[in-house]
């Protein structure tokens, strides 16, 4: 979290609608518009404060959750060193085989 601030549980995320959805943003902010009007009084901090929770309990109760965790995880992928060094192990383990299997003559060049 920022410096100075509790730590308190994560709130879910709202499902809000898409961009594109002119009309049900123009009725959340028309919503949003009254509710805060009549709601807010006091010092800056608090009515920002207000303003955050309505905002979020109205985006949930008209909208919902987003689902968590419904897509897949990919597994990790490595690195690129990672990768390159896996190669370079690959092809040393390689060419010691191909050497082994050299005849003598073959070895000497």
């Amino acid at each position: 979290g920022r410096v100075g601030e509790e730590t308190e549980a994560r709130k879910s995320q709202d499902k809000w609608p898409p961009s594109k959805a002119e009309r049900e943003w123009a009725d959340l902010d028309d919503d949003l518009e009254g509710i805060l009007e009549s709601i807010l009084a006091g010092s800056a901090e608090k009515k920002l404060e207000s303003m955050v929770e309505i905002t979020y309990q109205v985006g949930l109760e008209r909208f919902g959750k987003k689902p968590v965790g419904t897509g897949k995880q990919r597994p990790e992928q490595p690195n690129r060193r990672e990768r390159e060094r896996r190669q370079i192990k690959k092809e040393l383990k390689a060419l010691k085989k191909r050497w082994r299997r050299a005849s003598e003559v073959e070895r000497e060049e």
